[in-house]
């Protein structure tokens, strides 16, 4: 039977066998394996890159197959089922995206048939399988490093992905054993990590609760328009002052809108003037040793922990991104990944929710904040645990609840308050904090700033009221 690879003896094309017409190297090992095993597909699909396979198979008919459109079709079919497509199914996928003809498929199913050879040792396919996302990794970074200094961007994160590339390990078993030898250390270091409390910028908060732990879910409570954004993206521009890394994962609000607001913040510019800026003043106000910020966009009422496990593997292996702190812009709008039933309750779709989320911090190492709605009787008072819209039972397993709430004598202030802290006090205490609306960015008062104001106020309010009297006398 003639070959469906055919060799173009006027282009050489590395790792072909001219005589043969036989694929071989690394990256075919790593294709052909791929989609031979699920095994493979779970452990190593979230560490590779289209751009990693450049090579092109010329096909008799066809005229081009590359790896990476094979690899954009798996991942897509992939991610999508959670098994490996057949030979057929992954044609319908690279179908949908390039737009093969019948006899450009008939072609397609005769190559992915010939690549479909003997399975060859496992632990030499994982060797080739960490030795090629490696190389190529540290290429890909290395191409972009280059670019960027040409351009005189940053390149940090770089130079930090070609030092540390991808690990594969086996891990060690989890826990801790009072019986294992390196017990007392293990605990003095956890009980000592700094690293584990990320504080606020806002004294009120760093006075009771002092910061958030990684494995922690905390969230913002309030009514609509009050500020929950507002509020989760001033704190994402104090983690990046701090130099951490923050996940933004918005089911409501624009990608673009979320980098808008906390660049507010960041350059102390209201979100108007922050557009007429060129990209030199852009780069030159921005603060410098921030950490970084990636944001996504999932459609309302979609999103799930099971979306977002994916994507911060993605960034992980892709990105060399890890981050310290996941924004979810809002619990409320996002879907259950485990309890999707038609008949579940709303109930217990919204506490499964909760507790996805709180998993998902423990599992990635993270803080996670997030915010939830007010019910209806808690619009027009001071929030607590009781006016939580949709269950009761979040108020259980968030960590560090806020609550945000206004008071229409207080122009361009909120109300800050404190409803729980797992692991410390400040529950009931409040404070006034000022906000500005145009930078997205909240501000310290002390108490007796608040009581000075309000002594302003009242007396501007008596002097008008005396006059308004003696102008009535006049008459």
């Amino acid at each position: 039977m003639t070959s469906p690879l055919e060799v173009d003896d006027s282009d050489e094309v590395d790792g072909f066998d001219a005589k043969t017409a036989v694929c071989v190297g690394k990256d075919y090992i790593v294709l052909r394996h791929l989609m031979k095993d699920p095994r493979y597909a779970r452990k190593f699909l979230p560490y590779l890159r289209p751009e990693y396979f450049t090579r092109t198979y010329r096909t008799v008919e066809a005229g081009v197959i590359t790896g990476d459109k094979m690899l954009k079709a798996f991942t897509s079919f992939f991610n999508k089922y959670d098994r490996l497509p057949s030979v057929e199914e992954l044609v319908i996928e690279v179908d949908a995206k390039y737009g093969f003809n019948q006899n450009e498929d008939q072609e397609f199913i005769h190559f992915l048939k010939d690549i479909d050879g003997a399975a060859l040792d496992p632990q030499y396919v994982e060797d080739v399988f960490q030795e090629f996302i490696t190389t190529e990794f540290k290429h890909c970074h290395i191409s972009c490093l280059i670019n960027a200094m040409k351009e005189g961007l940053p390149t940090k994160h770089h130079t930090d992905a070609i030092e540390n590339p991808p690990t594969f390990g086996d891990e060690a078993v989890p826990g801790l054993d009072s019986a294992s030898e390196d017990y007392v250390d293990s605990l003095l270091e956890a009980m000592q990590a700094t690293d584990l409390l990320m504080p606020f910028d806002l004294e009120f908060l760093n006075e009771y609760v002092e910061g958030v732990r990684r494995g922690t879910v905390n969230l913002i409570l309030a009514g609509t328009g009050v500020g929950k954004t507002l509020m989760m993206c001033h704190l994402t521009a104090a983690y990046m002052k701090q130099g951490r890394n923050v996940l933004y994962l918005t089911m409501e609000m624009k990608q673009s809108m979320i980098h808008e607001r906390v660049h507010a913040n960041l350059l102390d510019m209201t979100t108007e003037d922050l557009r007429t800026l060129s990209k030199a003043d852009f780069q030159k106000r921005r603060p410098k040793d921030l950490g970084r910020l990636i944001s996504n966009e999932y459609q309302t009422g979609y999103g799930h922990t099971g979306h977002f496990r994916k994507y911060m593997a993605q960034l992980k292996a892709r990105s060399n991104f890890t981050p310290d702190v996941v924004v979810v812009d809002y619990l409320g709008i996002c879907r259950s990944e485990k309890n999707h039933a038609t008949h579940a309750q709303k109930y217990d779709i919204v506490a499964s929710i909760a507790e996805e989320l709180r998993a998902l911090a423990q599992e990635t190492n993270t803080a996670i904040w997030s915010a939830i709605q007010v019910n209806r009787a808690g619009v027009k008072a001071q929030p607590d645990m009781s006016h939580i819209s949709g269950s009761f039972q979040i108020g259980g397993t968030a960590d560090v609840m806020l609550t945000l709430w206004v008071d229409e004598k207080l122009k361009n202030r909120f109300h800050l308050g404190i409803e729980k802290n797992r692991y410390g006090a400040g529950r009931g205490e409040s404070a006034v904090i000022e906000v500005n609306y145009a930078k997205m960015k909240l501000y310290n008062i002390s108490k007796d700033e608040v009581e000075r104001r309000m002594k302003d106020k009242l007396t501007a309010m008596e002097s008008k009221k005396a006059k308004k009297i003696v102008h009535d006398i006049d008459r």
